[in-house]
């Protein structure tokens, strides 16, 4: 009894940390992505559409969205059209 209780509540746990790092995309770990630069996230994920500012992880135009600053670490991500709709 005892053990399962403790399997469940580490699946538990395992389950919330997955889903507060995964908030955006369950493909993408928003904690290894923001703050790091751009061809950091490209290594572990492979390429990105770039634009001006922002990178993109699907070619449609769809997906997920990373704003970059000047340096190119990104500072934020989304999921949707991109910043041009």
């Amino acid at each position: 009894m005892i053990i399962s209780i403790i399997a469940c509540l580490m699946i538990g746990g395992i389950h919330l940390l997955f889903c507060a790092s995964h908030p955006t995309d369950l493909r993408y770990n928003d904690w290894l992505i923001i703050g790091h630069k751009i061809d950091d996230v490209e290594k572990h994920y492979g390429p990105a559409v770039r634009r001006q500012g922002w990178a993109c992880f699907d070619e449609n135009g769809h997906g997920y969205w990373m704003r970059l600053d000047k340096d190119g670490t990104v500072i934020s991500v989304s999921y949707g059209n991109g910043p041009w709709g």
